[in-house]
């Protein structure tokens, strides 16, 4: 049998065809090519528009909770101002910087669902961005963590009285005050609180490796 000569390049068939599809001129599109669920963002576009089209298709516990949609709001590194993006089900809204802080907005918010609660705001979250409202409400309960993410200002997560049962933070930054409001259970891991911390229900929190918090508390 015949054996390569000393030297001889080996070719893979999937780097050969990388190669020639680069040598052409014409790069692999990327990932999310063709996936109209995935939208990459970028600085000085519409962002709230294009998330508010999204949002009036998700919002609604009865006709979105168990439907098929499931949308990714990629923002690309830049500060978007003061631009706010509600999100509902299914929906997740990541950050793609190095770092949070290179990807800063207004704020990501969830509210009270049309039963006037947040007891039903599941499957949604916020990953990799700064957020700098004075104010921001993450209303939500289970599968719906923040991520990673730091809020400038005060969180609030629940919204305006409206029940909320459960939920997640990790790796987050808070600089103004944390409000529990109504949240019924949640779980903080690997916080920095640096503002004050509001427990008007307190009913079952657990903190992991969370610091500003002292005795008080």
């Amino acid at each position: 049998r015949a054996r390569p000569r000393r030297g001889a390049p080996t070719f893979v068939p999937g780097l050969l065809a990388a190669a020639v599809t680069v040598s052409l001129g014409h790069p692999s599109p990327p990932w999310y090519h063709g996936l109209a669920n995935v939208k990459v963002l970028r600085p000085g576009e519409n962002i709230t528009s294009i998330a508010g089209d999204i949002y009036k298709v998700q919002r609604s516990s009865e006709s979105a909770q168990f439907n098929t949609n499931r949308y990714a709001l990629l923002l690309t590194p830049g500060d978007y101002g003061d631009a706010m993006l509600q999100v509902g089900y299914y929906t997740s809204v990541i950050g793609v910087g190095s770092n949070p802080n290179e990807v800063r907005l207004g704020a990501v918010f969830s509210t009270n669902n049309v039963e006037g609660g947040a007891t039903m705001n599941f499957w949604r979250s916020i990953e990799g961005v700064t957020m700098t409202a004075e104010h921001v409400v993450w209303a939500v309960s289970q599968g719906a963590p923040l991520r990673r993410s730091v809020v400038e200002n005060t969180l609030h997560l629940s919204d305006n009285g409206g029940w909320s049962s459960g939920g997640f933070l990790a790796d987050v930054v808070i600089g103004g005050d944390l409000d529990f409001g109504t949240q019924q259970q949640y779980f903080v891991r690997n916080a920095d609180l640096r503002g004050g911390l509001d427990c008007p229900v307190g009913w079952n929190y657990v903190f992991m490796g969370v610091t500003g918090l002292d005795a008080t508390h």
